[in-house]
């Protein structure tokens, strides 16, 4: 129904993932008039973004925004109110796969694999008091609690400064979500609607995934599929699907993981993961025989509103 319409990939953004934001944009838009169908690029920054959406005069909207304000359900309650149906996980889901502390209470409720962890606030007095509480000495991971592209994670060992490490996530967050230092192998698996695609093993050629090696041209080498046994493939594959299931995500959606021998650990569900050729969610999707140009085919024909369709009154009036 919707390749028929108007559509509008929304890009950009407010978070520091804005221009990995535009550049999947761009390969989404490519592929939507490569098939033929009228797409057009809407940028979003921070004026009145209803504004840049209504003047689109757009049928659906495709997005690729990524981080706060983007993929958090705030963009998606935006498009609620004005009616336009839209790619993805709804406001709830996006709002809930977004702050990792929450994600992981209801992954864990539900019986899933995640790291012990503890949430902190990085201008609490008692934080690293709080810490060490939780995790004596032993090496810890922190990273901010919303966003995502690996900004801002510190890989702290045994007797390193944590409240140094605090200070320095200050400046990008107020709320730190601290787990347990897993050890393992970076493999990743994409869902569409429920569905497993397929898996990726991620290898960075120095340090960990970061933000450097996810976005720097060879600084990581990817194995589609991820180089394991078939029982550990087919187990990440159910607890991918499982877990976007206990979150209510929907559409193409990516879940990350750290496997060591038989250990799996669940890092976290993107609602809303890169979409270029290269990205990782298309890698997954190729396994199912689905070309890039397919995958944002199928996306698009899921497009849909959480609460029904009406006719809204016009932002800003």
């Amino acid at each position: 129904m919707w390749r028929e319409r108007r559509i509008g990939v929304l890009a950009g953004g407010l978070s520091e993932e804005a221009k990995v934001s535009k550049a999947s944009g761009l390969g989404v838009l490519k592929a939507l008039k490569d098939a033929g169908l009228d797409a057009h690029l809407v940028e979003l920054t921070d004026d009145a973004p209803w504004q840049t959406i209504a003047q689109a005069k757009i049928d659906v909207a495709f997005l690729v925004t990524h981080g706060v304000y983007g993929e958090d359900g705030c963009l998606q309650g935006m498009l609620e109110w004005m009616g336009i149906p839209y790619v993805g996980s709804g406001v709830l889901a996006s709002a809930l796969a977004m702050n990792k502390d929450v994600a992981n209470r209801i992954l864990g409720l539900a019986g899933l694999p995640v790291p012990k962890g503890i949430c902190v606030s990085t201008g609490d007095s008692n934080a690293v008091e709080m810490i060490h509480n939780e995790f004596g000495d032993q090496a810890v991971c922190m990273k901010p609690n919303e966003g995502g592209s690996s900004v801002g994670i510190e890989l702290l060992e045994s007797g390193d400064d944590r409240r140094a490490a605090l200070a320095r996530l200050r400046s990008v967050t107020q709320q730190v979500l601290v787990e347990e230092r897993v050890v393992g192998v970076e493999m990743t698996v994409g869902v569409l609607e429920g569905r497993a695609l397929g898996s990726t093993e991620i290898e960075p050629l120095t340090g960990f995934y970061d933000f450097k090696n996810k976005y720097t041209a060879g600084a990581s080498r990817y194995h589609t599929p991820a180089r394991a046994s078939k029982a550990t493939l087919e187990r990440l594959h159910r607890l991918a699907e499982n877990a976007v299931n206990a979150l209510s995500c929907r559409g193409g959606c990516r879940v990350d993981f750290l496997v060591y021998e038989d250990q799996i650990k669940i890092l976290e569900v993107n609602t809303l993961p890169g979409m270029t050729s290269t990205s990782l969610l298309p890698k997954c999707a190729s396994l199912a025989g689905l070309s890039f140009t397919d995958l944002c085919l199928r996306m698009l024909d899921g497009a849909r509103l959480d609460r029904r369709p009406r006719h809204a009154p016009a932002l800003g009036s």
